[in-house]
């Protein structure tokens, strides 16, 4: 193996700023990757494993031009801390991995990483 190798790259090390920073679960999103914190952080400085590959069922908004099709591009709305379908001003995370309608609170969605 290559001297250099570090890790596959499938999770970031998030470091806990304030108590309660990261819920398990509950997406994140980190420059422009989006990440899920895979546990609670209790203190600061903790340092918490993010998934940033993978399918997901994450929240989504609702709304006109909120859905998606299988494979098309999806967003992270920064906002409302949801995905979306709709590109200005959100930040691609990954691809539809289900159908999503608009008036869904939830969608299918494999991360970019």
């Amino acid at each position: 193996m290559a001297k250099n190798y570090v890790t596959s790259g499938d999770q970031l090390d998030l470091v806990a700023a304030a108590s309660n920073s990261y819920v398990s679960g509950t997406p994140v999103l980190v420059g422009i990757r989006l990440a899920i914190p895979l546990r609670d952080s209790k203190a600061i400085g903790d340092v918490i494993p993010g998934q940033v590959v993978g399918i997901w069922d994450l929240p989504k908004n609702t709304g006109a031009s909120t859905n998606w099709a299988l494979g098309a591009a999806v967003y992270w709305d920064a906002a409302t801390s949801k995905v979306t379908g709709v590109s200005s001003g959100n930040t691609l995370i990954g691809y539809g991995a289900g159908i999503a309608a608009v008036g869904d609170t939830v969608g299918r969605v494999r991360l970019l990483g």
